[in-house]
């Protein structure tokens, strides 16, 4: 029988290990006795190698419509029955999305209940987003995750080809979650989007051009000033998502122009007539080497107006240095679509501009997780 001694060291181990493991991101290098840091490493280890079974409990909660059961408190009687399995499958699959905090489990009158959590309805659910049905990104991310699961195996074959899974290529005609694609980009990009058209002088925009993932941005560009009219220029396979994004984010007109390209600055012809005084690059630093790039930046440079923007946005590594493990497996998801590279930083992306001939301002918005490239013409 463990003595009182015993149990009183185990528990403050525990405590240790869990305030530890809450920290640890913060405060890589603090100084922990070493049966503790041993237990923390060995604990974060095996969380890293199990966490895929994590985001299955979490992909099967989405696919099973779970959340939209959940707004308020229910028994896992009831959800057992919503779920149409046995209470004791219900419950391990509960169990498994409250350890991701997506789930809150609560007494009431005595009895166990289940509940969307805080994080669950803001974040996965986005309940705070202004526009109706619109996919969240961490939604958008697990559905992704869901379609995907059987090409990961492939990763070592697709690291050594250097150009990307041959299902999931940006540039793949055929690519089955290519529209997931877009959602995605488009929910990220919509609310940072909106601060950084509330802070542009848009008042000499009259023409803009951008591709499927910035229709959000233009319906804040054209929110903004609603004189602006919008080309769009992108991939065949993008451009059938073209009614049901601009449907979702509520775009004022339909583009005057919508061009099918062929993803190559130098052969593409940006519309009829190629004169703009904004434009939208987005993630053109990602999916190949960094020429494809420049070569947009140096194509764009023969298209804007005097004092128009090019506006520069990926999801910039310097962005992304409070958490170095979604950084890294981004680059990581990238590989999959495309020729792996880490993340750019902005400042690198900026120093390109410059160098391609723009004068260049860094925006940030989002509380620091988003920011923009502005480049002008002098």
């Amino acid at each position: 029988m463990m003595s009182l001694r015993q149990n009183v060291q185990s528990k403050v181990i525990a405590a240790s290990l869990n305030f530890l493991q809450a920290t640890d991101e913060v405060m890589p290098k603090i100084q922990v006795p070493k049966p503790i840091k041993y237990a923390r490493d060995a604990f974060k280890l095996m969380k890293v190698l199990s966490s895929y079974q994590t985001a299955a409990a979490v992909g099967a909660a989405t696919k099973l419509e779970l959340h939209a059961f959940l707004p308020t408190p229910q028994s896992l009687t009831d959800i057992s029955l919503f779920l149409k399995m046995p209470e004791n499958a219900a419950e391990v699959l509960l169990n498994a999305n409250a350890s991701a905090g997506l789930i809150d489990i609560k007494d009431v009158k005595g009895k166990r209940t289940y509940v969307n959590s805080q994080v669950a309805m803001e974040v996965f659910l986005d309940t705070r987003s202004p526009v109706e049905n619109r996919l969240s990104v961490a939604k958008g991310f697990i559905e992704f995750m869901n379609g995907t699961w059987k090409y990961w195996a492939d990763l070592p074959e697709v690291l050594r080809g250097n150009d990307g899974h041959p299902e999931l290529k940006v540039y793949n005609p055929e690519n089955p979650l290519i529209g997931n694609y877009v959602r995605i980009t488009n929910a990220m990009l919509a609310p940072a989007v909106n601060e950084l058209a509330s802070s542009l002088d848009l008042s000499h925009v009259n023409n803009m051009l951008c591709g499927m993932v910035g229709i959000s941005s233009a319906t804040a560009v054209m929110k903004k000033n609603p004189q602006v009219n919008v080309t769009v220029s992108c991939l065949a396979q993008l451009i059938e998502h073209l009614p049901e994004i601009s449907k979702t984010y509520g775009l004022p007109r339909p583009p005057i122009e919508v061009v099918t390209n062929s993803g190559d600055a130098n052969l593409d012809q940006w519309g009829q007539v190629e004169e703009y005084d904004l434009l939208f690059l987005i993630r053109k630093f990602a999916y190949c080497g960094p020429e494809h790039g420049i070569e947009y930046l140096e194509k764009a440079r023969k298209v804007i107006t005097s004092g128009g923007y090019v506006i520069l946005w990926e999801p910039f590594s310097d962005n992304l240095g409070m958490a170095p493990w979604f950084r890294d497996s981004g680059a990581m998801l990238d590989a999959m679509l495309g020729e792996p590279h880490p993340l750019w930083s902005k400042t690198d992306v900026a120093a390109a501009a410059r160098k391609a001939g723009y004068q260049t301002e860094i925006f940030d918005c989002s509380d620091g997780l988003n920011s923009f490239v502005i480049a002008r013409v002098p």
